[in-house]
């Protein structure tokens, strides 16, 4: 369980110790990253990090979370002015655009996948709360296609919740691919390919 600061001061070296572990975990993974690296990168205190963090499970919490109000969270808010295929081609290619994961060297790749990768294999409460993340993603998508189909550009007995969870594959997907050629391509293709399977559903 992480406690929560009641002081700016608090609040600040709550936040560089959240934001050394997101970095340490996307770059090393979680199994490479120790609390003493996330303590070191942090500059803080030892006292300190283990007055916010009762463990490591607690910081990869605090990280899935992050990852999510930093970057999930405003990028499905940016979905919600979306009622077209080519508002969603635009919104797309906005997205890839500017991704601090796809646009930076070396290419990361998605920090939410790769947790999944790595904590899958358990049932740890963090596993946990990044499933229900990733799944917050694959609902906004659906909303985005419910609007699309209810404006005529999707044909009524189209399985939306399957292609919801296309996009959420093809996506990834491209990202892992992107991560192993360090390239932004696969990505773009990917995306580029998708909606335009969308066009052939109308």
């Amino acid at each position: 369980m992480q406690i929560q600061p009641k002081t700016a001061q608090g609040r600040c070296t709550l936040e560089k110790i959240v934001a050394a572990a997101a970095s340490l975990i996307h770059n090393n993974g979680v199994h490479g990253t120790s609390v003493d690296k996330i303590i070191a990168a942090s500059k803080a205190g030892k006292s300190q990090f283990y007055h916010y963090f009762k463990s490591k499970d607690s910081v990869i919490d605090a990280v899935i979370e992050h990852h999510n109000d930093n970057y999930l969270t405003p990028m499905l808010a940016s979905l919600e002015t979306v009622n077209t295929v080519d508002e969603f081609e635009q919104w797309s290619d906005t997205v890839i655009s500017t991704s601090p994961f796809l646009n930076n060297t070396p290419i990361l790749g998605c920090p939410m996948a790769m947790l999944a990768d790595e904590l899958a294999p358990t049932s740890t409460h963090s596993q946990v709360l990044l499933s229900e993340k990733l799944e917050e993603m694959k609902q906004a998508y659906l909303v985005v296609l419910q609007r699309i189909q209810s404006n005529g550009e999707i044909k009524a007995d189209a399985d939306l919740n399957a292609l919801a969870d296309g996009m959420s594959c093809i996506l990834q997907g491209g990202l892992l691919l992107s991560k192993t050629h360090q390239s932004i391509m696969p990505m773009k293709n990917a995306a580029s390919q998708w909606i335009s399977y969308l066009r052939l559903l109308k």
